[in-house]
């Protein structure tokens, strides 16, 4: 008696999931905070300028009431933005749609415009990478003058953070809903974790939660920690708190 096994036949086949995966992308981070565009543009044109009006000087002397006020005249400033075209393409044949196993063209469309947003994401990282307006920390023995002098032992403190949001504030600088935003890379973040002492990073972010009663009840918890707390009571024994720290400005680390 013979077996029919599935190396009698050739009918047995490797299985495709025909559904498409796509390798780890990072997140689009820097266009987020650097798109500007004009709301009353007057023509298309190969740039756009934008006029930036300054500030009179404060008028603190008292009038005097027969003197007119003399009148300042008016200064401005101007910025243009040049236009450019950024772009990248992907072509399949019909041979290939006809005979492939999964969707190719779903497949094109998803890696065609995570490129686009992952390059206009890069070009602005390299124009906020490439200005000169720089603050460097001083974790090493002297502080850095230049990118080209930064070493290893350079790495970031939490007072770096609180001195770079005081010249921001201090600047008038506006923020991002009450927030600074700030991008830091995974081997920075680290090391700002990694800082100990009453003054770093990481005390804010500790919270001490006590239980206050044991009944099944609307319970509080009471909470005890170096920063501002907003508590919501919740019904049982459920509690909902929100911490404020600090450094919750760096918005990248929370």
């Amino acid at each position: 008696m013979a077996y029919t096994e599935t190396s009698s036949l050739s009918v047995d086949q490797v299985a495709f999931d025909r559904l498409a995966y796509f390798a780890l992308r990072s997140e689009l981070l820097f266009d987020a905070a650097a798109d500007v565009q004009p709301t009353q543009q007057a023509m298309p044109g190969t740039g756009v300028t934008f006029t930036i009006f300054n500030d009179l000087a404060t008028a603190t002397s008292t009038l005097s009431e027969t003197t007119d006020v003399t009148a300042p005249a008016l200064s401005d400033s101007q910025v243009t933005v040049t236009l450019n075209e950024y772009g990248n393409a992907v072509i399949t044949t019909a041979k290939l749609r006809g005979t492939a196993f999964l969707d190719v063209d779903s497949a094109a469309a998803n890696i065609v415009g995570y490129n686009a947003g992952a390059s206009i994401d890069e070009v602005a990282r390299e124009v906020l990478a490439g200005g000169s307006n720089v603050i460097y920390g001083g974790g090493g023995t002297t502080t850095p003058s230049s990118r080209t002098t930064v070493k290893a032992v350079d790495i970031i403190e939490a007072n770096d953070i609180r001195k770079v949001t005081a010249q921001l504030r201090g600047a008038n600088v506006p923020t991002f809903n009450g927030l600074y935003m700030a991008y830091i890379h995974p081997d920075v973040a680290y090391d700002l974790r990694r800082e100990t002492g009453a003054a770093a990073w990481r005390d804010p972010h500790v919270t001490k939660i006590h239980r206050t009663s044991t009944t099944p009840k609307s319970v509080l918890l009471k909470v005890s920690v170096s920063s501002k707390l907003l508590v919501q009571r919740c019904s049982r024994t459920l509690l909902t708190v929100r911490v404020q720290p600090e450094l919750s400005k760096f918005t990248a680390l929370t």
